[in-house]
């Protein structure tokens, strides 16, 4: 077994993983609703985050590598996946603004496919393989990316309820969701030596992505909520413009 092979493998297993835990998380019996919630769950940024995770890991699982049938087979996953949950006795209904967050997910991390494939990348691109070859290594980013992730997002919803007597459910969400990322992104680099001399224009990029981040933010203070929850159209913002700031840079 090659290394890419070894990594693909990785991935496969991850992307089962998951699966069957989304799976399992979003067919859970549901409580009634109540006026005054002991936790108000960042439904929609979740469905966004989590259903990104699982086409991520699928992308890189190789089993199809169309980025058109990807996007087919993730988003008829995700309408699936919330059909049964009001055909099964679960008190749960089918929500659209669910299905769309969770489809608007699948095609912010669509959008970063073929992010390593220019050929000045190439370098990159064999580092990283074979570093994620190794399932030690996979763990440890693993591992990485999920504490950061639950120590962020519950260190900032106890504050906000402790301090403000609010809870600020999306906002540990999402802060959450990007310190992981770059946390396990940050020990990928590490791990695996890349430097980054092949950043050409970072300026370039550094104002894209500081412009991106500006309309993000007006989004979460200006934007109503209608059909899609302002957290996921921020973040969707976010990812976006952080693969043109990526495209820039090189």
């Amino acid at each position: 077994m090659t290394q890419h092979d070894r990594m693909v493998w990785h991935f496969r297993v991850a992307f089962v993983v998951w699966m069957v835990c989304l799976t399992i998380g979003t067919h859970l019996p549901q409580d009634p609703p109540v006026e005054n919630p002991t936790f108000d769950s960042p439904d929609k940024l979740l469905h966004f985050v989590f259903f990104g995770i699982l086409t991520f890991l699928f992308m890189c699982s190789n089993w199809v590598r169309n980025v058109g049938f990807l996007w087919l087979i993730m988003t008829m996953w995700a309408f699936a996946d919330e059909s049964t949950q009001d055909i099964l006795p679960l008190q749960r209904e089918i929500s659209s603004e669910d299905f769309i967050a969770g489809s608007l997910g699948i095609f912010a991390t669509l959008c970063w496919y073929g992010a390593l494939r220019p050929p000045q990348l190439r370098t990159v691109k064999e580092s990283v393989q074979n570093t994620l070859s190794s399932t030690k290594n996979c763990m440890a980013i693993a591992a990485t990316g999920i504490v950061l992730f639950c120590a962020i997002s519950t260190g900032i919803w106890f504050g906000s309820v402790e301090f403000f007597d609010k809870q600020e459910s999306d906002l540990a969400m999402a802060l959450a969701t990007i310190v992981s990322i770059g946390g396990a992104l940050m020990l990928l680099k590490r791990m695996s030596g890349v430097k980054c001399d092949f950043l050409k224009h970072k300026k370039s990029a550094v104002l894209i992505l500081l412009g991106t981040i500006l309309i993000s933010v007006a989004i979460i203070l200006k934007a109503h909520t209608v059909h899609v929850d302002k957290w996921v159209l921020a973040m969707l913002v976010l990812v976006i413009g952080a693969r043109c700031a990526w495209a820039k840079a090189l």
